[in-house]
């Protein structure tokens, strides 16, 4: 790239576009309220823990708090995004949430093949 330096600089700067950020962050959105979900399933099982620290004690309380917590940080990480989405950070972010979010899918699957079917909490 050193010989066409110009583009090289405009390919290093060039924002994320818009509809990559929007699926980026749809994904993410699914992903954590499947999260949420499988959580609250999994509350009446004794021998489930979870691994979030801070989650892990309010795990026990109303879903309402749980939810408030999981939706409050998606809402901060999307913030983020949307406030850097001019930016390349912008699109490294959505690459780790991507990622982060996928890598606790593939724990979840792994954990449900292991434990056997899912209660649903009624």
């Amino acid at each position: 790239m050193k010989m066409f330096p110009s583009l090289a600089a405009r390919v290093s700067r060039a924002p994320i576009r818009v509809s990559s950020l929007l699926t980026a962050l749809l994904v993410v959105w699914i992903a954590g309220t499947v999260d949420l979900y499988l959580t609250h399933c999994e509350t009446a099982n004794p021998a489930f823990i979870e691994l979030n620290p801070i989650a892990n004690e309010i795990v026990d309380k109303p879903l309402v708090l749980l939810a408030a917590y999981k939706y409050t940080l998606l809402a901060a990480a999307t913030a983020i995004l949307v406030a850097l989405r001019a930016t390349r950070a912008c699109q490294w972010g959505s690459w780790v949430l991507i990622g982060s979010h996928s890598a606790l899918m593939a724990y979840w699957c792994f954990y449900l093949a292991v434990r056997g079917p899912l209660q649903p909490v009624g």
